[in-house]
């Protein structure tokens, strides 16, 4: 079963130790260092012992994410 939620990533309302996965794909680099940690944080807080964190973090110097005209993505 999987349920999409919208919400702050630093304070997402869920219970601690309450999910098995977790799926953060693109965001952290986005975020004020503060926030990346807090959000770190409450990964930590919402998985089970033994769960899963799938992350993605976009590398600033990556060809997607170059800002040139010729950049189509």
């Amino acid at each position: 079963k999987i349920e999409f939620i919208c919400a702050d990533s630093t304070s997402i309302p869920l219970p601690k130790k309450s999910l098995d996965t977790i799926i953060c794909l693109g965001l952290l680099e986005h975020l004020p260092h503060e926030w990346q940690l807090q959000t770190l944080e409450k990964i930590y807080d919402l998985l089970v012992p033994e769960g899963i964190l799938i992350l993605e973090i976009n590398n600033e110097k990556s060809i997607f994410l170059e800002k040139n005209k010729d950049n189509k993505f």
